[in-house]
């Protein structure tokens, strides 16, 4: 039997309507002492931002800005992790630093002559996120030396994959300290732990 759909009564929208507004949400402030997880990019809920290895430089860089990024996970053929791309990795000392080892100019570099390769991304697990604090994670990102670390965890086939990042930018500002730029990063450190000696 063919349904029949009749129109619905409709109307032309009147002068001085409001619209429908979410109740305002106050930022959640955190502390060295809040959960570990209240400040990780967690790619359950976040899409994770990625790019191939062999988009240009200047490509990846307009990606970041366009979309407000900070960090692109580089992607292989096989749809696995090979590394990670940084705002600091392009504005830094990289993109020099390759053209003096390799020649070329300098919109002839890609992600993969960039990027810090997956074998030198430190990891911790999510298991031992899930019991960690705000402050574990800030010591461990200055021990490793590092802006971010990658967390992981093992699916029911017992598969490593990346379940989220720490990045010590985000940390910082949601700690309620300014990071102007990434070429600032530098500094960051030293200010989550002027933050811890208050």
């Amino acid at each position: 039997m063919e349904h029949i759909f009749h129109p619905l009564p409709s109307n032309y929208l009147p002068a001085n309507v409001d619209y429908m507004r979410p109740p305002e949400r106050r930022a959640h402030q955190i502390t060295l002492d809040s959960p570990a997880t209240e400040t990780m990019t967690d790619f359950s809920s976040v899409f994770a931002e990625t790019i191939g290895p062999d988009v240009p430089m200047d490509e990846a860089n307009q990606l970041m800005i366009k979309r407000g990024i900070g960090l692109l996970l580089v992607i292989g053929a096989t749809n696995h992790v090979i590394g990670l791309l940084s705002a600091r990795d392009i504005i830094g000392e990289k993109p020099m630093q390759y053209i003096q080892e390799h020649g070329g100019r300098h919109e002839d570099i890609c992600v993969r002559d960039i990027m810090t390769p997956h074998d030198s991304l430190p990891t911790i697990t999510m298991a031992t996120v899930a019991h960690a604090r705000v402050g574990n994670i800030v010591t461990t990102l200055k021990m490793a030396g590092f802006q971010h670390i990658l967390v992981t965890e093992t699916d029911s086939e017992r598969r490593h994959r990346i379940r989220g990042i720490f990045s010590a930018s985000q940390i910082a500002r949601q700690l309620g300290i300014a990071i102007e730029s990434p070429q600032e990063l530098a500094n960051t450190f030293a200010q989550i732990e002027a933050t811890l000696a208050k």
